[in-house]
């Protein structure tokens, strides 16, 4: 992953439980925030890490959602 995947990954992880309610619930906040320039409400600049998100390539993204859910799934009890 690039500098920028890396970013938006310590992000979501960052955010995921028991933060916000499940990953799938980061996963929409992160992209409500980007989509409705939501940030602007708590932040005074943009974020690095929306601006990195909204920078990336379809493979990018996808690669971030692996990551991301190959880490939720080695925190899941079996």
């Amino acid at each position: 992953m690039n500098k920028n995947q890396i970013i938006v990954l310590e992000y979501l992880k960052k955010m995921c439980p028991p933060i916000l309610q499940s990953p799938m619930v980061t996963i929409f906040s992160l992209m409500d925030d980007i989509i409705n320039d939501n940030w602007q409400y708590y932040h005074d600049v943009k974020p690095e890490y929306i601006d990195k998100a909204e920078n990336l390539s379809k493979v990018e993204q996808l690669e971030i959602l692996k990551a991301f859910a190959e880490w939720g799934l080695e925190r899941e009890p079996q």
